[in-house]
């Protein structure tokens, strides 16, 4: 019965081991998240005051489209590469805790 205890025993430190790295990570992507969340809201609220400057400044919603497309397109590497792959390289980037640069 000793050998059984101390297997028991050893499987479950090694079963908490994995739980608590588990939850660290977890709760390491989830704060990530959080961050990308308050980012994307402040980028909102700064799209939102331009907006509205711009309209303010007698601008036609089709030049407040242009204006706003031109935007996207400097922060997406120039047009080179399509929203969805620049963002998945940034949370790629963020998690490696790396730069990395877009081609």
């Amino acid at each position: 019965m000793n050998k059984k205890s101390k297997k028991k025993s050893k499987l479950k430190k090694i079963l908490i081991g994995v739980a608590i790295v588990l939850l660290l990570l977890f709760s390491l992507v989830a704060n990530e998240f959080r961050k990308m969340r308050k980012m994307r809201e402040s980028f909102q609220v700064q799209r939102d005051a331009q907006i509205s400057f711009w309209k303010e400044q007698g601008l036609s919603e089709e030049e407040i489209r242009e204006k706003s497309s031109e935007l996207r397109g400097g922060q997406m590497g120039g047009g080179r590469m399509s929203g969805p792959a620049i963002g998945v390289m940034r949370v790629f980037g963020r998690m490696t805790g790396g730069r990395m640069s877009h081609p």
